[in-house]
Order: C-alpha cells, then sequence, then structure tokens
C-alpha cells in the first residue's frame, strides 16, 4: 500500500495476504439425470440442476469464468467436475 499524494499520508507498507473461498465440494446437488454416452459430450451434458452451497444457489458461469460462481467441464463419460470461481 501506498500513501496517496496530497491524503495528508506519507510512506508505503508492504504485507502479505490469502483470499481463500469455500470449498464446492460442499455444495449440495439435485436433479442429476443418468445419460447414456454414445460418443459426444452432448450426450452427457445436464441441465436442470441445481448447486446449492448452505442457503445461495450457485450459478453456473456462461463466460468461461468471468461471472458466475462454477463452470463445468466434462472429463470422460462417467464425470462431470465443477470449479468455483473467485469470489
Amino acid at each position: 500500500m501506498t500513501a496517496v499524494e496530497g491524503s495528508g499520508y506519507a510512506g508505503s507498507r508492504s504485507l502479505t495476504y490469502q483470499i481463500v473461498g469455500t470449498p464446492i465440494a460442499r455444495a449440495k446437488v439435485e436433479g442429476l439425470e443418468n445419460k447414456e454416452y454414445s460418443g459426444t459430450e452432448e450426450d452427457v451434458r445436464q441441465s436442470g440442476y441445481t448447486l446449492t452451497l448452505g442457503d445461495k444457489t450457485l450459478t453456473e458461469s456462461r463466460d468461461g469464468g468471468k461471472t458466475g460462481d462454477y463452470t463445468v467441464s466434462y472429463a470422460g463419460a462417467a464425470r462431470s467436475e465443477e470449479r468455483r470461481v473467485g469470489k
């Protein structure tokens, strides 16, 4: 941090801090359907499901993680991954 010129303060100070989030592994998922995989990601893509964390309903990012609470990627036929977007 550095004092703004004209603020009446002088100097600077360095500090270390860490930004931490709540692990998405604690999220509750409802509304997933069994899907049959026949070769494409579209076969297994889910819709109509809800992720909640505590009392907050999370929203999926539709712009690569710039907004929303999580992104979804499909890692093979039997698994999907949710990743927390920094907030």
